[in-house]
């Protein structure tokens, strides 16, 4: 069973942030192989995440916020001027 770490972010066509102001998205988290037969997904490799954080980051007025999410934890944000 393979099990690998992960983050994935906001898409960034041409490594550019497509719009600030709606903020930038990350998950993180392990993704753990899923054992199955290869037909079945034509011959891909079947994953699934265990999620241990999400990340909010935009821009609040002058502001920038941080919200995250980690398990048990709830939602949080940090401000910074």
């Amino acid at each position: 069973m393979l099990k690998h770490r992960m983050a994935r972010g906001s898409p960034r066509p041409g490594g550019r942030l497509l719009s600030i102001k709606d903020g930038d998205a990350k998950v993180a988290g392990i993704a753990i192989e899923v054992p199955g037969d290869a037909d079945v997904t034509g011959g891909s490799h079947a994953f699934r995440l265990e999620l241990c954080e999400a990340v909010i980051t935009s821009v609040e007025g002058d502001e920038l916020v941080v919200r995250f999410w980690r398990p048990g934890l709830g939602v949080r944000a940090v401000r910074r001027r």
